[in-house]
C-alpha cells in the first residue's frame, strides 16, 4: 500500500508541477528546467524531458510534453517512461488563479519495479532526497477551491497502453502488466468520490497466455486528512467477480484499515483454467456449467499497521460450507510475524478437481520434481499456529472422516499432526516436524494405520485388485536436505505391517514356482495351488538405509512363506530392483502352501527388476544359475542320504564307517 501511494504521490507531483511550470513559466524552455529541478528537489529522483514541450493555445489551453522519464540516480534504473503526455486546462478556472485540469492524457507508459535479492527496491529514493507534498501543501489553505493558485482536480484522466514489468528476485517471481488503461472522471484528492475504471493483461512467468482483469471503484482520497476509500469495487477475472469495500483511515500516521470482499457462486474450475493452474477441459458450456463446482464466499478483515484480524470467513463449495477466522501480527524487532488461523467444514467433495481419465496426460518430469526446494527461508519468516476441521473429505470414490489436522510453526521448527481419520473402515493419523535449526534440515514423520481395509482400497489399485484383509501398519522416517531429492536420497527409518483376515492373490507366487518346478528332475504339483490363499499370519517388515534407491531390506511372512532380501526404488527411471529369497517353511509352520518336503526350508533366489508400468508377470523371475546349483546339492544330497540308509541296513557295523568315506569321496 506504502509503493503504490508512494508511485502515486509522485506521478501527482509531476502533474503539480507540470501545471505550476504552465502558470508561471509560459516559455516552454524555462518550464524544461523548472520541471526537472523541481522534481530532483522533491524527491530525488531525475525527470528527463528528451523531447520537445509544445504549448497549445487552441482549440483549447494545454501542452504536450514528448518523450519524458523518470530515473533513480541511486540505482541508475529507469522507473518510467511514456512517449507523451498531454495537459488540456479549464481557462477560467486559470483566470481566478485556481489550476482545473480539464484532461490529462497518457500514451504508451512503461513503469519497472524491480526487488532485489537483499529485498531493496529501484524505488527507493535516494539518501536525503525530498518527498512528494501532499495536497495541503501545493496550495495555500486547506479549501482548494479558495485561492490557492494551485487545486489538484482532474475532469478526465485518460491513460492507455501502459505496460508494467514486476521482477521479486527475492521469491524469484516475475509479473507483467501489458494494455494497462486507465479511464477516471473527476479526479481529485480533496475528498470528493469519483469513479476509477482500470483493465489489463496480468502474466506471470508460469502463463502460457496473459490473463484480462478489470477493476472499477469509486474512490475517496483525502490527503488533508489522510482518508482513502474504495466503495462498490468491482475486480473481474473470468468467471470470478470479486465485490467488496476498503476503507484506510491516517495513512500518513497510525494507518487503520477495515473492508469486505464476497464473490457470487463462480465456476471455480473455470477460474483454475484462466489462471492455468489446471489443464482446461473441452466440452460444451452445457456440459460444463451443469458439472462445474460452484464456489462463493465473503470475508470482513480490519486491522492497522502492527496487525491484521479476519473475524469470519465464509466459504461455499456447491453445499459444502468452510468457516474460518484468523490473525496476522506484523514483524517487529524483537518477533517474526505471527499468522493464526482456525477453518471448520463439513462435507467437502473435491472430485471435480482431480484428473480425468479424457484430459491428455503430460510426461512427468521427475528430475525437475526432485529438484523442488524446500522452503526452508520461510521457516524463519513468520510463526504460524493453526488447525483445519472438516466433517468429511471426498476423492472420487474414497471418503476420509473426522478430518483434524494441527500446524504450529515456532522458532523455525513445523509441526503437522493429523488426528485418527477414518476411511475404509479403519483409521490413519500421522505427524510431521521439519526442523530448519540444523543444517540441513532434518524431516521426521510417523505415520500409523489401523484395521484398513484392503478388500475395498485394492481394486483402485488395477494391478493388486485381489488383495483383501484389515492392514496395520507403523511406519518411521527421517531424512535431510534442502529438496526433495536429498530428502528421498537421505531417507531413513523402519516399516512394520500386518494383515488380518487376509485372503491374497499369489499368481505371481505361483508363476515364479512353476519356472523354478520346470528344473526340477522330479518335477512339481505347483499347478495344484490355488490362485488365493487365506492366511491366518501375514506380516513383515521394510527398513530403509540412505534413500530408497538401494540398501533398502524387506521381509514378507505368510503362514509357512517366507520373503526376504534387499534392493530399492529408482523414482527417476520408474523402476524397481530386488534380489529376493523364496523360502516355504516346514512342519513346525502352518502349511499353507503345500510342497514336498525335500523343498522345505530350501531358499530360491528370485530376481524381481521390472518398470513400474510392466505387466505384473514381468515383475519377478528365478535365478536360474543359482536354480541349478541347488537342484545339484539337492540331488547329491538325496544320494548321500539314501547311500546312508543302505549302509547303514546293508554293511557290517565294523565296515559302515569306512564305507561312508569312500562313498563321501566319490560323491565330492
Amino acid at each position: 500500500m506504502r509503493t503504490l501511494l508512494k508511485i502515486a504521490l509522485v506521478v501527482a507531483l509531476l502533474v503539480v508541477v507540470i501545471a505550476v511550470g504552465f502558470t508561471y513559466y509560459i516559455n516552454s524552455g524555462q518550464y524544461r528546467g523548472m520541471l526537472e529541478r523541481a522534481v530532483a528537489d522533491s524527491t530525488g529522483y531525475e525527470l528527463t524531458i528528451a523531447g520537445e514541450v509544445d504549448l497549445n493555445l487552441f482549440p483549447s489551453l494545454g501542452m504536450t510534453l514528448n518523450d519524458v522519464r523518470l530515473t533513480n540516480p541511486a540505482v541508475r534504473q529507469e522507473l518510467l517512461s511514456t512517449s507523451r503526455v498531454l495537459l488540456r486546462l479549464d481557462v477560467r478556472a486559470l483566470l481566478g488563479r485556481r489550476l482545473l485540469i480539464e484532461e490529462l492524457q497518457a500514451r504508451n507508459f512503461h513503469v519497472n519495479y524491480y526487488v532485489n535479492a537483499d529485498g531493496s527496491s529501484n524505488w527507493n529514493p535516494p539518501a536525503g532526497s525530498g518527498r512528494a507534498p501532499t495536497e495541503a501543501e501545493t496550495s495555500t489553505g486547506a479549501n482548494t477551491g479558495a485561492s490557492g493558485p494551485v487545486a489538484l482536480s482532474f475532469d478526465r484522466i485518460d491513460i492507455q497502453n501502459t505496460s508494467i514489468d514486476y521482477q521479486d528476485l527475492a521469491q524469484g517471481v516475475r509479473y507483467q502488466i501489458d494494455n494497462f488503461n486507465l479511464v477516471s472522471l473527476d479526479t481529485n484528492l480533496a475528498g470528493r468520490p469519483f469513479d476509477i475504471n482500470i483493465d489489463f493483461d496480468f502474466e506471470n512467468n508460469g502463463m502460457s497466455e496473459p490473463v484480462p482483469i478489470a477493476l472499477r471503484s469509486n474512490v475517496l482520497v483525502d490527503l488533508n486528512n489522510g482518508t482513502l476509500n474504495f466503495n462498490n469495487v468491482q475486480a473481474s477475472i473470468t468467471p470470478l467477480l470479486l465485490q467488496g469495500e476498503v476503507s484506510v483511515v491516517n495513512f500518513d500516521r497510525d494507518m487503520q484499515f477495515s473492508g469486505n470482499l464476497r464473490a457470487e457462486p463462480f465456476d471455480v474450475r473455470g477460474l483454475l483454467e484462466t489462471l492455468a493452474l489446471v489443464p482446461a477441459v473441452d466440452g460444451p458450456p452445457q456440459s460444463r456449467e451443469s458439472s462445474a463446482p460452484l464456489l462463493s464466499f465473503a470475508t470482513e478483515f480490519s486491522g492497522n499497521e502492527t496487525e491484521a484480524t479476519v473475524p469470519s470467513f465464509n466459504l461455499r463449495l456447491d453445499e459444502a460450507d468452510i468457516n474460518g477466522t484468523g490473525s496476522v501480527r506484523i514483524a517487529t524487532a524483537l518477533a517474526p510475524t505471527n499468522i493464526s488461523y482456525n477453518l471448520m467444514g463439513g462435507d467437502l467433495d473435491l472430485t471435480p478437481f482431480m484428473s480425468t481419465g479424457d484430459e491428455e496426460a503430460q510426461p512427468a518430469n521427475a528430475d525437475a520434481g526432485d529438484s523442488i526446494a524446500i522452503p526452508v527461508d520461510a521457516l524463519s519468516a513468520f510463526n504460524l499456529l493453526g488447525s483445519t476441521s472438516l466433517s468429511s473429505l471426498t476423492l472420487g470414490d474414497m471418503r476420509f472422516d473426522n478430518i483434524n489436522v494441527f500446524t504450529n510453526l515456532e522458532d523455525r521448527v513445523l509441526d503437522i499432526e493429523v488426528t485418527p481419520i477414518s476411511t475404509f473402515d479403519g483409521s490413519l493419523e500421522g505427524a510431521l516436524r521439519l526442523d530448519a535449526r540444523v543444517e540441513p534440515p532434518a524431516l521426521e514423520a510417523d505415520f500409523s494405520i489401523a484395521g484398513f481395509n484392503l478388500g475395498e482400497f485394492a481394486p483402485r489399485v488395477s494391478r493388486f485388485n485381489n488383495f483383501a484383509g484389515d492392514l496395520n501398519m507403523e511406519a518411521t522416517h527421517s531424512a535431510r536436505g534442502t529438496t526433495v531429492s536429498e530428502l528421498l536420497q537421505t531417507l531413513t527409518g523402519s516399516t512394520t505391517f500386518s494383515v488380518d483376515n487376509s485372503s491374497i492373490d499369489i499368481t505371481l507366487i505361483k508363476q515364479v514356482f512353476t519356472a523354478i518346478a520346470a528344473l526340477s528332475p522330479s518335477g512339481g504339483s505347483i499347478q495344484q495351488w490355488p490362485d488365493v490363499i487365506r492366511f491366518s499370519d501375514l506380516g513383515g517388515f521394510v527398513t530403509l538405509e540412505e534413500g530408497l534407491q538401494v540398501n533398502q531390506n524387506i521381509k514378507l511372512r505368510m503362514d509357512n512363506f517366507d520373503i526376504t532380501g534387499s534392493g530399492g526404488l529408482d523414482l527417476a527411471a520408474g523402476s524397481f530392483d530386488y534380489d529376493l529369497l523364496f523360502t516355504v517353511l516346514g512342519e513346525s509352520y502352518t502349511q499353507t502352501i503345500p510342497i514336498d518336503e525335500r523343498y522345505h526350508d530350501v531358499s530360491w533366489p528370485v530376481q524381481c527388476t521390472a518398470a513400474f508400468d510392466a505387466p505384473v508377470n514381468q515383475y519377478c523371475r528365478p535365478d536360474f544359475s543359482q536354480v541349478r546349483d541347488i537342484f545339484a546339492q539337492l540331488g547329491t544330497q538325496a544320494a548321500r542320504n539314501r547311500l546312508d540308509e543302505v549302509v547303514t541296513d546293508q554293511v557290517p557295523d565294523d565296515l559302515q564307517d569306512a564305507a561312508r568315506g569312500l562313498l563321501r569321496n566319490i560323491l565330492n
